[in-house]
């Protein structure tokens, strides 16, 4: 008995040591040491999907929106491209997105922008799953009006913010609803256009 005593002794004596706060204080910011982030239960490769969407938007100066459409591709977390793994770990996808919207006076505004997109937990099931998220990027915008002399030529930058939902259907289809605000600055005018979007997509490629 006491052969094999001593050492499970030890064994719960070091167990304990390291469950301590002083032990878990150590190994904050040492990578090296802390325990792997879980993600039980999720795919360690996403699809990209390929989506296009339809809109509604306006301006805040105007009570009445109008229609709008695009396209975007979206790499999910743990897609085969990412910037850096560090996107993984925070379970934030890249969106790169076109889109482009009628304003209600009688003017467009086209973007091109890049969105970080962080998703939250699994709603669905296995078969189905439901992700809400938030995201916010920057984009290259294109404003045309009809009184084009007021404004300065060529592209301008906006910063967005987006809330939303993808119903993901495993394998191949996507279906998604989100709200997107959109804020930029185009020869010294502020411009701020909000629009809802749907869309579908499938894998690609």
């Amino acid at each position: 008995m006491d052969s094999w005593f001593v050492p499970l002794g030890l064994a719960w004596a070091f167990a304990l040591v390291l469950s301590t706060p002083a032990t878990a204080q150590l190994t904050e910011g040492n990578s090296r040491l802390e325990l792997p982030n879980s993600h039980l239960n999720e795919p360690f490769e996403n699809p990209v999907f390929l989506t296009g969407h339809g809109a509604y938007g306006g301006g805040f100066l105007k009570q009445s929106g109008d229609w709008g459409y695009g396209g975007a591709i979206i790499f999910r977390p743990g897609s085969p491209i990412n910037i850096f793994d560090g996107l993984w770990n925070w379970t934030t996808g890249m969106v790169v997105q076109v889109d482009f919207l009628k304003v209600p006076d009688g003017g467009d505004i086209t973007s091109l922008d890049l969105i970080l997109r962080r998703y939250f937990n699994n709603r669905g099931d296995r078969k189905t799953e439901v992700n809400i998220f938030l995201g916010i990027g920057s984009g290259i915008s294109e404003i045309k009006r009809p009184d084009a002399h007021d404004i300065a030529g060529g592209d301008h930058w906006s910063i967005l913010a987006e809330a939303g939902q993808e119903w993901f259907f495993k394998p191949t289809h996507m279906f998604f609803l989100k709200g997107q605000y959109r804020w930029m600055i185009n020869a010294g005018r502020t411009y701020r256009t909000w629009s809802v979007l749907v869309g579908a997509g499938i894998v690609w490629p």
